[in-house]
C-alpha cells in the first residue's frame, strides 16, 4: 500500500479569512509520482475557499505543506475535487474556466451548484487565456458541475 503524502495547501487571499485551502492533486502538474511543485510559472488555478466563499486565482508558486501531520485528505478519501466549469465568453473567448472546490465525499453536484450561486464571490478569476471572469454565467445550463 502506498504511503500517504502530506496534503498541499495554499492560504486564502481574503485578508479577513486566511484559511488554508487543500489543493486537489488533480491540478498538480508533472509526472505521476513526482508532484512536489504546483503549476508552472505563470499558470493559474481558480480555487474556492470553503470558509469564506471567495474565489481567487492562484499562480504558479509552490504550495505550503500541510501545517498539521494529517494525511492528504484527497488520498485518504475525505475530499474530492469538486469542479464547476463554463466557457469564458469574454471577447468571444471559448476557453474553459475551471473552478476547483475542495469537496467532502458525498456532496452532491446540486449542493455545489446551490453554494456557487448563493455564496461564491469572484474576486480574481481568470480563464486560461488570462481574461478576468467577473461571475458565473446567468443560466445554470451554461455550466457543468462535477463532484
Amino acid at each position: 500500500m502506498e504511503a500517504h503524502r502530506p496534503g498541499r495547501l495554499v492560504q486564502c487571499k481574503n485578508a479577513e479569512c486566511r484559511q488554508y485551502i487543500s489543493i486537489p492533486r488533480s491540478i498538480l502538474p508533472g509526472i505521476p509520482g513526482s508532484q512536489d511543485s504546483w503549476r508552472e510559472a505563470g499558470e493559474t488555478a481558480n480555487l474556492v475557499c470553503h470558509e469564506c466563499g471567495q474565489v481567487f486565482d492562484y499562480t504558479g508558486s509552490p504550495p505550503r505543506g500541510d501545517p498539521s501531520p494529517k494525511d492528504d485528505p484527497y488520498l485518504s478519501g475525505v475530499l474530492r475535487d469538486g469542479r464547476l466549469e463554463f466557457e469564458c465568453g469574454q471577447d468571444s473567448c471559448r476557453a474553459r474556466v475551471v473552478i476547483h472546490r475542495p469537496t467532502q465525499i458525498g456532496t452532491s453536484e446540486q449542493a455545489i451548484g446551490d453554494e456557487a450561486r448563493s455564496r461564491w464571490r469572484f474576486v480574481t478569476v481568470r480563464c486560461p487565456q488570462g481574461h478576468v471572469v467577473p461571475c458565473l454565467p446567468d443560466s445554470v445550463d451554461d455550466y457543468e458541475i462535477s463532484a
